[in-house]
């Protein structure tokens, strides 16, 4: 984080020409006499520069080698004269070079008001050290120990002493820097005042200010919200950093990300923070910013957020826009803190998207304090957000042809063009690309059009990237409306070609059309054609104009600059993809919304109209029940109440405030029993709550909350205003689950958000490799309505997966007295063609020869009929039947031959099967058999049936096994483990898991060959003990790799995950370690326990999609519905996802202020 302040001339400067400065020089033998001489002619240059006096600039000498010598005190000394003369009598003392004990020394003797010390007249302190080499004790501590007294710390060597005196030295450290400014501060007295040379000598190690006490008022506001901005934050070098910048006609680093390492030495140096008057040139600023501080050489870290907060109470005299728009293209998120007479407009222009959350206003200093806490909230909020989530939206989205319409006109600038080419590029490694999958086109147009690459053009991601890079600025007019229209034979072809695949149209333009009555009608002909159309806007494009091209709001986006437009595109993704992802889920849904007195009428309006987009935008399998709260409850509507969307949101309409004061533990306590079967609730389908309120509860959460989870019920958290944070965990249970909003506008921008959290999978993500053939029965004893239920049946089967001809593949063959083949596994290559051909089927007659059609079966998963055995790839035959075999006799023979030939038998029986001849089928695996008592209830099965269909993956369990974990949480651990197992379906051609324990060193338990029943893995993982030691995470990952090899039963092609638990930090670096495991294609899930470094977290999982962190071991459960969701995801070789750089508690920020 860096921190920008303006200090311009609104601000006066009191106590400029004070400070109180000791040198402290190395006298050792090394040194040399020569030298020495070198020291003594520096520091009476410096002395030149200074207003030397009782009153103003004091100075102290001490000398050091063996032991440390006082030349002169800071009282000593009160005139420019007599001190240079001091200083030059100062004798060369030889000796060796113990420098801590010297600055131990100076505290003693120098920083001490007996010895003329100023600090309890908050004159700022400095210590000034002039060394030739390594100290021979340590410094750490006693420079530690200065800066804790309130003294600010500097250093160079004498090396660098030398080459500051030709000035020829390109000065790369802090120390050298501000040595740097002493030296030129002399040359300087003929054209800047005394005052302004003081701002820019004082100086501090690692940090490059011009210092001077601030003493105003409004400059203590200022750094009095800058104080409980930082002290709100998690500041250390592996978790925030913190930068501080101040800018008037020239901009300075105060600190940079990585001068300090704990809060409490930056906390004091911000009491003292510099200050400089002048201009304001905040362009400037934000440039030096970019380049100067947001770098690796000044602690800029890998694939952290990078955050800069602006306050200014002016106007820059230098432009800001482009400025600000680099900065935000080299990945810093901007937040813009105006005071008084701020400029409006420039902090919009400064500002990351939305403004509505990162545009701060207030119209005077006293009012800044009241900020902290928002400001604080709403960068925490942001922070999480960057966390989502279009992967697993858009990654299920298997079909879809998207054409992109691309503005191309003469008002956009190159630079402009590039951020739209990057915007649709990022689109393209969403999506699951291919000829029967997702198809992409796109068409330019600025007064014509022209046709870039139509749908069948290109094949993959990487093709359609070149051929968006290859794309020319033409320039000219907007004509919209005739571009529309050029749209709509391009998707006749597509609707042709492929009917009854999703068709969207993402329009993207900077401007109004030329001729706005032409837009219209061609945009509602390409939505009555079923075209989804999407408008994004950029600068000067028309809201309106753009509401009018989609059709609706909800799919209709604006950025005030063009490269913000990478802030929404996981918006836009969302939009896209949400449909797809929330078919298939089932769900019963309550909202706990607060009606308490301190809402407002027209936010509680806001609230009802969340509502309301939600449950618009889910499918009928969820069933939604509202109750409000406040001093008591009152329920609106239970879940079964109404069946019709239109209903339910007639009811939320109706809704009147009730107020009162603010029980959220009470509320949770009445609206759990609505979630059971006799108050409407529904068994087997995922319950959900969603929790929204502005206040802090007046009473306990946590026990009520504790109490609803373990029901089984996910809270999701939203709080407004002055909502207690803290209570929202506690209500949640997981932070992953709170939203924090600043005011009840941002409810809007929720919507999609929680719309993709409420759809997520609550088991494993969609089987994206395999071969699955139906078996279904079709005698006489099942009716034509019954046999419906059958298709419906399959056709969710096969929405589970991905198809694709290197993805999923399907075949279905019928039987009755004889079996046949109605297609087979290479025949279909898209999802479409598959449930057209089950939508085709129509029942048949006869009777039930299942031993005959499972020996007819095993020919088709052979390499002629299009199965992959060859290449790995799970075979799966999928019985579904309603009787008993005619032949029941050939049913053990035929399902052995079957499963010998690597084939899993699934069954699935209805009605009247016989559950002997279902198990003996499944060869005697009851979590490869299923039996339903009616056809009807054959949906209910979908959830299971997707843990057995999942695919192959490998999971080593890596657990902390050291001292610092007591015998009982380890206990957790090991059920916890065991309890993520059991969500895999565990077998020799499924899923395969191995184990081991660390401490000093890695204990294999078992290796991926070792078992394949999921009960011998739990047993063992149960009987495991603890044996103790430290926690050497990098030397465990290290040795981890052998269990990722062929000798311990890996193989290649399929996913590989390694699941580490631990509960501290590493006594060894783990990065490299962990970078080796991930170019080895494994999939590192990092879990922390209490107080676990998040940084180290996110350097042994490479991407904050796969850290998770609990406060302590009994909330380790948590997490589990995630994380399996996350690890038992299937990809092929090419589906590699990328991944988004943030993390919640991990961030870099930089403060620019003006001075």
């Amino acid at each position: 984080m860096i921190l920008m302040l303006d200090h311009n001339d609104n601000f006066m400067c009191e106590n400029a020409n004070m400070a109180d400065i000791v040198f402290l020089v190395d006298g050792s033998t090394s040194i040399g006499p020569s030298s020495f001489q070198e020291v003594r002619n520096f520091l009476s240059g410096v002395i030149e520069a200074f207003d030397i006096g009782f009153d103003r600039v004091r100075i102290g000498l001490a000398q050091y080698s063996d032991e440390p010598h006082q030349e002169f005190l800071l009282k000593d000394h009160t005139d420019k004269s007599s001190l240079l003369t001091a200083v030059e009598n100062v004798p060369y003392r030889t000796g060796n070079t113990f420098t801590g004990k010297a600055m131990d020394f100076l505290l003693e003797q120098y920083f001490i008001e007996d010895a003329g010390s100023r600090a309890s007249q908050r004159v700022p302190q400095m210590a000034v050290i002039i060394t030739d080499g390594d100290s021979a004790d340590d410094v750490k501590e006693p420079a530690r120990r200065l800066r804790h007294h309130g003294v600010i710390v500097a250093g160079a060597s004498m090396a660098e002493i030398d080459l500051l005196a030709s000035a020829t030295l390109a000065f790369d450290s802090p120390r050298v820097l501000l040595l740097k400014d002493f030296i030129l501060a002399k040359k300087q007295l003929e054209t800047t005042t005394k005052g302004e040379i003081i701002k820019c000598q004082f100086v501090v190690i690692k940090v490059k200010p011009h210092v001077v006490f601030m003493g105003t008022p409004n400059f203590r506001l200022v750094r009095s919200f800058l104080h409980s901005v930082v002290s709100g934050l998690d500041v250390g070098l592996q978790k925030v950093r913190v930068g501080i910048v101040v800018f008037h006609d020239t901009p300075s680093a105060q600190t940079y990300l990585d001068t300090f390492d704990n809060k409490t030495d930056i906390l004091q140096f911000i009491n003292i923070l510099p200050y400089r008057g002048g201009g304001t040139k905040t362009g400037a600023a934000l440039d030096f910013t970019r380049t100067q501080v947001f770098i690796k050489q000044r602690g800029r870290r890998k694939d952290v957020q990078q955050v800069a907060v602006v306050i200014t109470d002016g106007q820059s005299q230098d432009d800001v826009s482009r400025a600000a728009a680099d900065l935000r293209r080299a990945g810093v998120t901007i937040y813009t803190v105006g005071v008084a007479g701020a400029n409006k407009t420039q902090l919009l222009q400064m500002a990351s998207e939305p403004p509505h959350t990162h545009v701060f206003n207030v119209d005077s200093f006293d009012k800044l304090k009241g900020l902290t806490q928002s400001l604080q909230k709403t960068m925490c909020t942001n922070i999480k957000r960057k966390q989502i989530t279009d992967k697993t939206a858009c990654k299920q989205k298997d079909e879809a042809d998207i054409y992109f319409l691309l503005d191309n006109s003469g008002s956009i600038q190159p630079q402009d063009f590039d951020d739209m080419k990057a915007f649709i590029i990022e689109f393209f490694h969403k999506f699951h690309i291919g000829p029967q999958l997702v198809r992409m086109g796109l068409v330019k147009f600025a007064s014509s059009q022209d046709l870039e690459f139509d749908l069948a053009k290109y094949s993959d991601a990487n093709q359609l990237e070149n051929a968006v890079q290859r794309i020319i600025l033409k320039g000219g007019g907007t004509e919209t409306g005739d571009a529309l229209q050029f749209m709509e034979p391009l998707f006749k072809t597509a609707m042709e070609t492929r009917p009854g695949v999703p068709k969207h149209l993402i329009v993207l333009t900077d401007g109004n059309s030329t001729q706005p009555k032409r837009v219209p009608a061609p945009a509602e002909r390409l939505r009555a054609m079923g075209v989804k159309v999407f408008a994004v806007g950029v600068k000067d494009a028309n809201e309106e104009e753009l509401e009018v091209i989609a059709g609706d709001r909800k799919r209709t986006f604006f950025v005030r600059n063009f490269d913000a437009l990478k802030t929404i595109t996981d918006r836009v993704l969302t939009e896209v993809c949400t449909p797809d992802v929330c078919k298939d889920v089932q769900s019963d849904i309550l909202f706990l919304t607060d009606s308490s007195g301190s809402i407002v009428s027209e936010d509680f309006q806001k609230m009802k109209d969340f509502m309301k987009s939600i449950v618009s935008s889910m499918t009928n399998e969820m069933h939604f029940g509202v109750m409000q709260f406040s001093t008591n409850t009152k329920l609106e509507f239970q879940l079964d109440q109404y069946s019709s969307k239109n209903d339910m949101l007639r009811a939320i309409d109706d809704m009147r405030q009730v107020g009162g004061g603010t029980l959220l533990g009470a509320a949770i306590t009445e609206v759990s029993q609505y979630f059971n079967l006799n108050r409407g609730g529904r068994d087997g389908v995922g319950k959900k709550l969603i929790v929204m309120t502005d206040a802090e509860s007046q009473d306990e959460v946590l026990g009520p909350a504790e109490v609803l989870r373990d029901k089984d019920v996910t809270v999701y958290a939203i709080g407004v205003e002055n909502a207690n944070t803290t209570q929202l965990l506690e209500v949640c249970g997981s932070s992953e689950n709170v939203f924090n909003q600043r005011n009840f506008d941002e409810l809007k921008d929720l919507e999609s958000k929680l719309t993709l959290k409420l759809c997520e999978p609550r088991d494993c993500k969609k089987t994206k490799l395999a071969d699955i053939i139906f078996l279904v029965d079709s005698s006489s004893t099942i009716d034509a309505r019954e046999f419906k239920s059958m298709q419906r049946f399959m056709a969710s089967v096969v929405n589970l997966t991905t198809v694709g001809s290197n993805l999923t593949r399907f075949g279905l063959i019928r039987y009755a007295d004889k079996a046949k083949s109605i297609f087979a596994l290479r025949d279909y290559n898209s999802k479409q063609e598959v449930l057209q051909a089950i939508a085709n089927l129509v029942d048949g007659v006869g009777n039930t020869y299942t031993g005959a059609a499972l020996s007819y079966s095993l020919t088709y998963f052979g390499a002629q009929h299009g199965g992959r055995k060859a290449l790995n790839v799970p075979q799966i035959l999928m019985v579904i039947t309603d009787g008993d075999a005619t032949d029941p006799d050939k049913l053990k023979q035929s399902s052995d031959d079957l499963r010998n030939n690597g084939v899993t038998v699934i069954s699935v029986g209805v009605a009247g099967a016989n559950r002997e001849q279902l198990a003996t089928m499944a060869g005697d695996d009851p979590s490869k058999s299923f039996y339903v008592d009616t056809f009807e209830g054959l949906e209910t099965l979908i959830k299971k049936i997707t843990k057995v269909i999942s695919g192959r993956c490998e999971l080593v369990l890596l657990l902390d096994q050291s001292e610092s974990i007591k015998e009982i949480n380890y206990r957790m651990m090991k059920n916890f483990s065991a309890d993520v197992v059991n969500n895999f379906e565990i077998s020799e051609k499924f899923v395969h898991v191995g184990a081991a324990r660390f401490s000093d060193s890695l204990l294999p338990e078992f290796y991926l060959n070792k078992y394949f029943r999921r009960q011998e893995i739990t047993s063992h993982i149960l009987d495991m003990k603890k044996k103790g030691g430290f926690t050497y995470i990098g030397r465990a990952l290290e040795s981890i790799v052998e269990f990722f090899t062929p000798a311990h039963g890996s193989h290649s092609g399929i996913t590989k995950n390694l699941l580490m638990i631990t509960d501290g930090e590493s006594e060894d670096e783990v990065e490299e370690k962990a970078d080796r495991l991930r170019k080895l294609g494994i999939d590192v899930f990092a879990v922390g326990v209490g107080d676990v470094h998040d940084l180290e977290l996110l350097q042994i999982a490479g991407t904050p999609e796969r850290v998770y962190k609990v406060p302590n071991f009994k909330a380790l459960p948590l997490i589990k519905k995630g994380l399996v969701d996350k690890m038992c995801k299937i990809e092929p070789p090419d589906g590699e996802l990328k991944s988004l750089s943030c993390f919640p508690n991990i961030y870099d920020c930089v403060y620019d202020f003006q001075s």
